[in-house]
């Protein structure tokens, strides 16, 4: 069992400056960034491209890691173009050039990883078979799940030296599907904010402007794979921890609906019992092939028999057709929640996607959200029934200050924990909106929704106060994609503001309307030249956009996610 710092003696900034140096010291000297480099970051916002410029990998091992797909870089290992130990060496320095660059590491697992791919390696030139789908693959894990002998933090500087004595479920599942483990990622404090920011780590930026942040709370990932440090990772979701982070950081990812993958194992700071609205593990990865094979992977070997949460119900590849939905779709276009305005660059990404969708045959309709508002603030409700006891607990015992974002979410909390028959009640009213979106979607026929996974792109740090893009399809249990659809551009700031927002007004505290101003004024505020600053803002940062479908249709949103793909990429769409 860890020590605490009560234990220790140590006071929380000691253990978390500690920490943060033994992460850096742990990065090999052949892979630190030169004197040179480091003194060109001062003056660039936009490093994504370092990593080919740095000097530090070779041709070698910029073509392994700039790799088209997955799919390509695991057929050339098992046809031994690459060997596992070459292509785990390249992740590993890409990893630790997209640490310096982002902060985005928590653990450094280089050794055992490389020991793994030689056995891996070995394992194929006797047997002339990989050991299974992900043979030789390196592949990156959020900090709160468990890997043996490695921390799981959850942020908290409380749970700094919190040693895990086995694997999580999903982690036993990869490794013996081929999978190498070989560095873990940055979470927030308590895993309670959409920027990824704790004192024990540090905070999290995005290489496309480090300005801004790569999400929360899977932000780590999403960030690590952006360089290519990674091409899949494993994060969580309760509330739009995989997707806020994907759409920030032009990458794919999907959220299953609950039951569907395992989640054993996992460090969570919330109660293990609560089931309103429960986390779950899921894939990000540099393509739509990477979120097939993670799930495919996953279910292989039948893990509901273990734990008995998870549904029976096996990948089904027979419900995409050569990659693709093949019927005409019919797709309900959300461009606002009814709570807070995306930013122009979402809705202009919006609706270039429906054209191209139409443009390809397929039927686009408006679909106007009902009482999201509503649901956003249950999903909210659902999450703190102990009024975060657990959190409040563990954040006093080392005495660690609230970062700005985890203040803001525990302030606006009730005052105490509910009774059961309250508890009751969310389920029930979670149950209702179930029942009344369902009537909705028949109603509509629709196969999928296309919205904004947020209401802007990478955010200015320690703003993100709205989660009610991702936090409704939580509590819907919907399966939910992400996919990347183009970046900011300097048109985006001639659009005018939301119909009914005054950046001048004084609205109510906490109220819809001040929520809205607050977002619009992160786009519209203008310069002293009265030039809108959201262009320069956001410069250099992705769009993303989120592809819903219903509960267990994990299939069928991918195929609808291919299709969607194609559709902008034949429309002349870039996805960044």
């Amino acid at each position: 069992m860890a020590e605490t710092q009560e234990q220790t003696g140590k006071d929380w900034k000691s253990i978390s400056i500690a920490r943060q140096n033994e992460i850096r010291n742990a990065i090999p000297k052949s892979h630190c960034l030169s004197p040179t480099v480091i003194e060109g970051l001062q003056d660039s916002r936009n490093l994504i491209s370092i990593p080919e410029t740095c000097g530090i990998l070779s041709q070698r091992e910029l073509e392994i890691t700039s790799t088209p797909s997955i799919t390509k870089l695991l057929a050339d290992i098992r046809n031994r173009v690459y060997t596992a130990v070459e292509v785990t060496m390249a992740f590993c320095k890409r990893a630790s050039i997209a640490h310096q660059l982002t902060n985005c590491l928590t653990e450094v697992l280089y050794d055992s990883a490389l020991a793994q791919a030689q056995e891996l390696d070995k394992h194929l030139l006797v047997t002339g078979e990989p050991v299974g789908l992900l043979h030789g693959l390196p592949i990156s894990v959020k900090d709160h799940i468990s890997i043996a002998g490695t921390r799981a933090t959850s942020g908290l500087v409380s749970m700094a030296d919190n040693i895990s004595d086995r694997d999580a479920y999903i982690i036993e599942i990869l490794r013996k599907a081929g999978a190498v483990f070989y560095v873990k990622t940055t979470n927030p404090l308590c895993m309670l904010a959409m920027e990824t920011h704790s004192n024990l780590f540090g905070r999290t930026v995005s290489p496309y402007n480090t300005n801004l942040s790569p999400g929360g709370s899977s932000g780590g990932e999403a960030a690590l794979i952006s360089l290519r440090g990674s091409l899949l990772g494993v994060g969580t979701d309760i509330g739009g921890s995989l997707r806020a982070p994907a759409a920030f950081s032009n990458i794919y990812t999907l959220k299953a609906s609950t039951g569907r993958i395992p989640v054993a194992g996992m460090e969570w700071w919330l109660h293990p019992g609560m089931e309103t609205v429960q986390c779950v593990i899921g894939p990000m990865a540099i393509g739509v092939d990477g979120l097939e094979l993670f799930h495919e992977a996953a279910l292989a070997s039948s893990p509901w028999l273990v734990e008995p949460s998870l549904v029976n119900k096996p990948w089904d590849k027979r419900v995409i057709v050569n990659g693709t939905i093949l019927k005409p779709l019919r797709i309900g276009l959300m461009l606002n929640d009814g709570v807070v305005t995306p930013h122009p660059p979402i809705l202009r990404s919006l609706k270039e996607t429906a054209k191209a969708l139409e443009e390809a045959g397929h039927i686009v309709i408006p679909w106007v959200p009902v009482d999201h508002k509503g649901m956003s603030e249950l999903t909210t409700a659902t999450f703190f029934q102990d009024n975060a006891q657990p959190a409040r607990h563990l954040i006093k015992k080392s005495g660690e200050e609230l970062t700005p974002l985890v203040k803001f979410a525990l302030d606006g909390l009730q005052s105490k924990p509910l009774t059961v028959t309250e508890s009751w009640d969310l389920t029930y009213r979670r149950n209702q909106y179930r029942l009344s979106y369902a009537k909705l979607w028949n109603e509509s026929q629709i196969d999928a929704i296309i919205c904004p996974a947020a209401p802007t792109v990478s955010p200015l740090h320690d703003t993100t106060k709205s989660w009610g893009y991702t936090l409704v399809f939580n509590l819907l249990d919907y399966s939910t994609a992400v996919f990347p659809a183009g970046k900011v551009l300097d048109i985006d700031g001639a659009d005018a503001l939301p119909e009914g927002v005054d950046l001048d007004a004084t609205y109510p505290k906490n109220s819809l309307e001040e929520l809205n101003q607050v977002y619009s004024k992160l786009w519209f505020d203008k310069d002293q030249n009265g030039k809108v600053l959201g262009p320069e803002r956001y410069k250099y940062a992705p769009i993303g956009l989120q592809l819903v479908a219903r509960r267990y249709e994990e299939e069928k949103v991918l195929g609808i996610l291919r299709t969607v793909v194609e559709a902008r990429r034949n429309g002349g769409l870039e996805a960044y």
